[in-house]
């Protein structure tokens, strides 16, 4: 494939292009419109590009008999699932202080996400997610007659709770409780709405991205992921569809390498291979298109750039070593 051959920065492409993927499939990849990039660098230097947290209790589940996680539950509700999730995300990157509330208006969401029309229908698309979002207890809008509704953040794994910032959370349990997974996030870089990626990744290769940055975290590796389809239906609860979109799209954009690798046990066995991933994160430090940083950036480093936790580990492993 054409992508995996980039590898150190270049000039930045012009208009969209057409990938073959194999077996008759191609995605067309994308360019963020202007509007995208001006509003994600003015969101930027509000939050003075910090990184999101997204819990990993938005993106997985803990048993296989407990409800679907809220990521694949707001992608199988229907029409619109696409706008729900990147405005949750949006939130969440820009809600920094408590409140955690917003008053942008649903056409500066809709220029954000890059939506068709966003003066129009983009911002009617927004006001719909947004009221889903209120709906299935993600945010609290406060309407303001005249004005944009101001809206309040609320936990992302959806259970109506105030939001707080994760790692003020896992502080706060430092003392005494001991943290659980579900206290620990993924980092999405700011450069996933500064430089557009936001604007062209489909809802199934966020969402997959999401899903690799849990994995690279968790086993302190972004190389070899693999997850058989029995586990990621559990652990997951997102379609064979989805997984496979959007694994297709992020590696047509250059921000997973697949190969394949040996699963035999022994040199004399039957030789069986199976597909695994290697996340590129500092693919999304440029714009959609252009080639591949050089320098290798894992989500430990974004993890460092999150205000205020830069002794996160040595307090993690202070808390386990109590109990």
């Amino acid at each position: 494939m054409e992508g995996n051959r980039a590898r150190a920065g270049g000039p930045r492409p012009r208009g969209p292009r057409v990938v073959n993927v194999g077996r008759g499939r191609s995605i067309t990849l994308l360019q963020p419109p202007e509007s995208a990039l001006e509003y994600g660098l003015d969101v930027a230097r509000r939050v003075h590009d910090r990184p999101a947290p997204v819990r990993n209790g938005f993106i997985e589940r803990w048993r296989p008999s407990d409800p679907p996680p809220p990521l694949a539950g707001m992608l199988g509700g229907g029409q619109g699932g696409s706008v729900r999730l990147k405005l949750l995300l949006s939130l969440i990157w820009f809600s920094v202080k408590a409140p955690h509330n917003t008053d942008y208006p649903a056409r500066a969401w809709a220029a954000l996400l890059g939506l068709d029309e966003p003066e129009t229908n983009g911002a009617r698309r927004v006001n719909a997610a947004i009221a889903w979002l209120e709906k299935n207890n993600f945010l609290r809008v406060k309407p303001r007659p005249g004005m944009p509704a101001e809206v309040f953040l609320l936990d992302e794994r959806g259970d109506g709770r105030p939001y707080t910032i994760p790692a003020e959370t896992l502080k706060a349990k430092s003392d005494g409780e001991r943290p659980t997974r579900d206290d620990y996030w993924v980092p999405l870089p700011p450069q996933f709405w500064t430089k557009g990626w936001i604007s062209v990744l489909r809802a199934a290769a966020v969402a997959m991205l999401l899903v690799l940055l849990d994995d690279a975290k968790a086993r302190k590796d972004p190389d070899g992921i693999w997850h058989s389809p029995s586990r990621a239906a559990d652990r997951f609860a997102l379609s064979q569809d989805t997984r496979t979109d959007g694994l297709l799209e992020l590696e047509a954009y250059n921000i997973v390498d697949k190969r394949r690798t040996p699963i035999s046990p022994g040199v004399f066995d039957y030789r069986r291979l199976r597909n695994v991933y290697d996340l590129h994160v500092e693919q999304l430090t440029v714009i959609p298109g252009e080639l591949r940083p050089k320098k290798r950036v894992d989500v430990d480093q974004l993890d460092a750039e999150l205000a205020g936790i830069g002794d996160l580990h040595e307090l993690v492993e202070s808390s386990e070593t109590r109990h």
